[in-house]
């Protein structure tokens, strides 16, 4: 399970980017929360 945040600090990108790569990636959003957001392997 990973954050917008974690993702951000790991790669040296925006949290907004995060984001994106998040979806692009086809992670699962797993907290169901529109705030501090996890995803999952889908």
């Amino acid at each position: 399970m990973v954050t917008a945040a974690l993702i951000a600090a790991r790669l040296t990108v925006t949290p907004r980017a995060a984001l994106g790569l998040a979806q692009e990636l086809g992670l699962r959003e797993s907290t169901g929360r529109k705030r501090y957001r996890a995803w999952a392997a889908a």
